[in-house]
């Protein structure tokens, strides 16, 4: 792999290496965030076309990570982009069949990650919420949410469907910068209720899937995932 500088903004997790905004010059070789998720090992080319904002955003990640070991065979452009289910504690990618192993067995540390261009966040939680088509224009009634664990808001529901909890996280601008789905726990909705967390990062739409009893973690999952686009979409 070529060993080109580059300056990296880097929000490394306490897993990895810390939990504090990191602003170096790394060599891709060395950069320790980026070799601990493999990026010393062969790298697979992948282009995100962008259908919606328009362009596209191009990733080099380690071949471990793919959902297909076909993948690695030629450089490909799609919609969107499905990575190998990884470990929550570690960020390792789970052997083929192990995510249905796990499943099976009641153990939930592992997660999804899907990158594509889908809708505005703010779209996002309407649709979570089950909002009518035809009453999506309105603005997100953030004032009607309350305060959430783990940092979070919970947006009211506006009627008894859907059968999810649906929190955000807002900047100090009251922007919307994460929505989380999750089925619901109390009573269960479904047998093994999970979450779905949207958030941008690296210039792309970004969605995380796991189980609810992971929830408290929110922030750590997002920081891991942030850094391994940081390190897919830098030019090495």
């Amino acid at each position: 792999m070529k060993n080109i500088r580059f300056v990296l903004k880097v929000i490394i997790s306490a897993a990895l290496l810390s939990s504090v905004d990191v602003e170096a010059t790394f060599s891709a070789d060395f950069d320790p965030a980026c070799r601990a998720m493999h990026f010393d090992e062969d790298l697979l080319d992948f282009t995100l076309i962008m259908d919606l904002e328009g362009g596209e955003v191009r990733l080099r990640y380690p071949a471990v990570y793919a959902d297909n070991p076909k993948f690695a065979a030629h450089p490909r452009k799609d919609t969107a982009e499905l990575f190998r289910p990884v470990g929550t504690d570690d960020f390792e990618p789970l052997p083929y069949g192990e995510a249905s192993r796990r499943n099976r067995a009641g153990i939930w540390n592992w997660m999804y990650i899907l990158v594509n261009d889908v809708l505005p966040l703010e779209e996002i939680a309407k649709i979570a919420l089950g909002v009518r088509i035809n009453d999506r224009d309105k603005p997100l009634e953030l004032d009607r949410s309350a305060p959430a664990p783990y940092g979070l808001r919970e947006l009211a529901k506006i009627r008894d469907y859907p059968d999810r909890d649906v929190f955000m996280e807002l900047g100090p601008d009251r922007k919307v910068l994460t929505v989380i789905s999750c089925s619901e726990d109390e009573p269960p909705s479904v047998p093994f209720p999970g979450c779905s967390i949207y958030f941008r990062a690296s210039d792309m739409d970004v969605k995380l899937t796991f189980r609810r009893t992971e929830l408290y973690r929110w922030q750590e999952l997002t920081s891991k995932v942030e850094t391994f686009l940081a390190c897919a979409t830098t030019e090495f």
